[in-house]
């Protein structure tokens, strides 16, 4: 997909470097084309919306200026780019809000891991991007993993809204260490308060 991202910004530069271009695609959506930015990689999904959203208009600025646009096959990709990748904005700006906890990391990671296996996303770009998944956050995942942090298992397990995603087949050694590591805490948290009464 990197050649069709770069098409879409190369289309974006143009039209918002247009005063005519642009003008024209306000006028007739009151909206303008998102550029993406390389500090927010949502901001690609993003861009990408924006530019499904008024595909007909961009299409007719280009065609009046007499410039390139994408091709349907592009257009289609575009719109299967857009489906791998919104589920992946949509938990990291869920993630991201003031009003979640530590709790939510596991379950918005099984459910990115669940739409990975879509067979309607093509395996060539579903398989690495799992593989990614699993190597980068078998921290909180993979108990055989060396920094295996229990917390996120243990908050997500004492989480009545979450914690029915540590009863998964796949979630049983992470469900067994979370309870270990909670019955450690209760113990040294026991221990704090005698010795705090001493």
């Amino acid at each position: 997909y990197i050649d069709l991202v770069e098409k879409i910004r190369a289309i974006i530069h143009y039209i918002r470097g247009s005063s005519i271009a642009q003008e024209k695609l306000f006028n007739l959506t009151r909206l303008v084309l998102r550029r993406d930015c390389t500090t927010r990689w949502n901001s690609v999904v993003i861009m990408i919306q924006r530019m499904l959203s008024i595909r007909n208009e961009v299409e007719e600025i280009l065609k009046q200026q007499k410039r390139d646009s994408l091709s349907i096959t592009e257009w289609d990709r575009l719109s299967a780019l857009e489906k791998l990748l919104l589920p992946f904005k949509t938990e990291t700006d869920h993630l991201q809000t003031d009003t979640l906890s530590l709790s939510n990391i596991i379950p918005s990671l099984l459910q990115l891991h669940i739409h990975l296996k879509d067979d309607t996303l093509g395996k060539a770009y579903t398989k690495p991007l799992i593989q990614s998944l699993r190597t980068r956050f078998a921290i909180f995942l993979d108990t055989s993993c060396p920094d295996f942090d229990p917390v996120p298992a243990a908050a997500c397990l004492i989480d009545p809204t979450v914690c029915e995603v540590m009863y998964r087949a796949d979630m049983m050694q992470a469900l067994a260490v979370a309870k270990k590591f909670i019955m450690v805490c209760i113990k040294m948290q026991k221990f704090t308060l005698s010795f705090y009464f001493l």
